[in-house]
């Protein structure tokens, strides 16, 4: 009998530790974002259009493409600015020139 009582109770604490644990929210996004920017001198930064710097967690995605100018698919963790890059691809530039040039005119 008090075995069974015994195993109960650690029946009713392991189910109540993993309720717990699936009711703390996660603060990494779900939701896959894109976003331009250009990559750190290390590998490890990320810093957008709009100025902010993020760091990459699993940097070795990034890692040939220093100083360069990608578009990343990433999941944010934005109260550490913080992405995982799912996919990534170098952002081309392109040149073009208009009839208003300075090498149009005479």
């Amino acid at each position: 009998m008090k075995k069974l009582m015994l195993v109960v109770l650690v029946g009713l604490v392991t189910m109540s530790a993993v309720a717990i644990a699936q009711n703390q929210k996660s603060n990494v996004s779900a939701k896959i974002f894109t976003m331009s920017g250009t990559v750190g001198d290390d590998g490890k930064t990320l810093v957008s259009d709009q100025n902010d710097e993020w760091v990459v967690s699993n940097a070795d995605t990034l890692k040939q493409q220093e100083g360069r100018r990608v578009t990343v698919r990433c999941r944010l963790e934005s109260d550490k600015l913080i992405i995982h890059v799912i996919s990534f691809k170098l952002d081309e530039v392109k040149y073009s020139a208009s009839r208003g040039d300075s090498a149009y005119r005479r």
